[in-house]
């Protein structure tokens, strides 16, 4: 699954912003890039009207916010996965270990403590 544009920070607002916020802020970053000279003003205007678009629409911005919410919380829950692995792994390598190899510690000072 592709991950999601972050329309917040493509705009400039806080997630909690309101529609008037949001509406405040799109005209200052619009006229600002406009008259810009940077190099990459055009791919930055295409950015922020593209997060316009779906923060100005009460109904898209609550289906991006619910997506936005499945997406981490999908990767929680694989964060949550890679650390009961890697918690697992860590008690199978401590039973099988050789007690005090300097290796031994180094792997723990460096990755589990």
């Amino acid at each position: 699954m592709a991950k999601l544009p972050d329309y917040y920070m493509d705009l400039g607002v806080d997630p909690k912003a309101s529609q008037q916020e949001v509406e405040k802020v799109y005209g200052k970053r619009v006229a600002e890039l406009r008259v810009s000279t940077v190099e990459d003003a055009p791919e930055e205007l295409a950015e922020v009207e593209a997060a316009y678009a779906v923060l100005r629409d009460p109904q898209k911005r609550s289906n991006y916010d619910a997506r936005l919410k499945a997406e981490d919380d999908e990767e929680d829950k694989k964060d949550a996965e890679l650390n009961a692995y890697l918690q697992s792994h860590h008690h199978r390598r401590n039973r099988n270990r050789r007690s005090g190899s300097w290796i031994d510690v180094i792997f723990d000072l460096l990755l589990f403590k």
